[in-house]
């Protein structure tokens, strides 16, 4: 094995070492053959590659991605020292400025794809140029990032970038028509057998009273001859 590699490794196996002997007396997570759940904030996780902290030049030991509680989501940044918090934002990609600051690792160079989750974090890497470090986070939607730091565990700093959740959307309640009332029933037809007695009966009573009065005109008819034929009598 190339020296190179050996003086990779080493300080990797160390950290891990160190690392899995803190926690295991902590009784908080378990490490297994293979696996090293990495740096989160809030816990006692080491950086693979160990730095010392609060040394005069600043070195990120650990780029990562979480998500949050409420549907939020965060990238931060671990380092051995504070760093700058200068947000410069062009269109939907942010530009932190971290100040001057080194890399523990190459791998730490390496991008954080992050289009499997959901959050508004398509990919964030950090870049050093020229001893200036700048955290880049490449957006695939619109959101309000909140950038701050806070110090960590066994002397270390962080850097977060946080992303709000998304609200659920709420349906609105559908909105139904005016009730239109009921139109009152149409009036009853004049073929039901109840309207026609009453037409029956109707037309019986006229005709017995178109009689009685044809009797009564007859009789003073007579009565009005017999009277005349007495005047002329009387004349002679």
């Amino acid at each position: 094995m190339r020296a190179s590699h050996l003086q990779t490794w080493i300080p990797l196996a160390l950290a891990l070492g160190v690392c899995a002997l803190a926690l295991a007396q902590q009784g908080e997570v378990k490490l297994v053959a293979g696996a090293y759940p990495g740096v989160v904030p809030g816990t006692d996780n080491c950086p693979a590659v160990p730095a010392s902290p609060n040394a005069a030049e600043p070195t990120i030991t650990w780029p990562g991605f979480q998500t949050l509680a409420g549907g939020g989501s965060r990238v931060f940044v671990q380092s051995t020292a504070p760093l700058g918090s200068e947000l410069v934002r062009k269109g939907r990609t942010l530009k932190i400025a971290l100040g001057p600051a080194r890399l523990s690792h190459r791998n730490n160079a390496r991008p954080l794809d992050t289009r499997f989750f959901d959050t508004p974090v398509a990919r964030a890497y950090v870049k050093v140029n020229k001893g200036q470090a700048t955290l880049y986070v490449e957006l695939r939607r619109d959101a309000e990032p909140m950038v701050s730091t806070a110090p960590g565990a066994d002397g270390y700093y962080f850097l977060y970038v946080d992303f709000p959740g998304v609200a659920p959307q709420v349906a609105e309640p559908e909105t139904l028509p005016p009730a239109v009332p009921e139109a009152p029933p149409p009036p009853q037809p004049l073929n039901t057998p109840a309207a026609a007695g009453n037409v029956e009966a109707h037309a019986q009573g006229n005709a017995e009273v178109g009689a009685s009065a044809n009797t009564a005109s007859g009789k003073a008819s007579a009565g009005g001859e017999a009277k005349a034929g007495g005047s002329l009598k009387l004349g002679f």
